[in-house]
């Protein structure tokens, strides 16, 4: 968890979903490599579709709760 892969050419990386939400929300879980990396100048930041995929099937359960008091007959 938390990868980052170098593309070819060397001027970039392709981020795996947790580094994403990682950088995004807490980006002091990420290793120092990692961080300097995300921070270089340059650098292309690359993610899969897939990531976008997966960051919605975390969120969706999320937004779909259903407050209890709006619940009727339970």
């Amino acid at each position: 968890m938390g990868e980052l892969v170098a593309l070819n050419d060397h001027r970039g990386y392709l981020l795996d979903t947790h580094t994403f939400l990682w950088a995004a929300r807490n980006p002091k879980r990420l290793r120092k490599a990692a961080h300097a990396a995300l921070e270089a100048p340059g650098r292309c930041l690359c993610l899969s579709s897939f990531s976008a995929y997966e960051v919605v099937q975390k969120l969706l359960p999320i937004a779909l709760q259903v407050p209890h008091s709006s619940r009727r007959g339970c």
